[in-house]
């Protein structure tokens, strides 16, 4: 697999570059390609609130006529959003 939980510094150098080409993605290709983009290489693998920061500043810079991408990243940002808060509580209760 491309992702083991030793190595995850290995692909913070994607992180960057998934929000780059993203926009792209979804402006050239056909909706199937967008969606398997979004859901195989958006940065959530490891929750982080830099991740969900940076993809909340691209969530509202989007035009009103990016509405896959808008649904699809607004998707991944609640998943991210949910997994962080989960961290928080199971961190609290130890």
């Amino acid at each position: 697999g491309f992702l083991w939980p030793s190595q995850v510094d290995l692909l913070e150098p994607f992180e960057a570059r998934f929000f780059e080409e993203v926009r792209g993605v979804f402006a050239s290709r056909e909706q199937s390609f967008g969606q398997a983009y979004m859901a195989l290489l958006f940065p959530g693998h490891v929750p982080h609130p830099e991740t969900l920061a940076q993809g909340q500043r691209m969530l509202d810079s989007l035009s009103p006529d990016e509405v896959r991408l808008r649904r699809e990243l607004h998707e991944k940002l609640d998943d991210l959003a949910r997994a962080l808060r989960v961290r928080v509580v199971a961190e609290a209760t130890g």
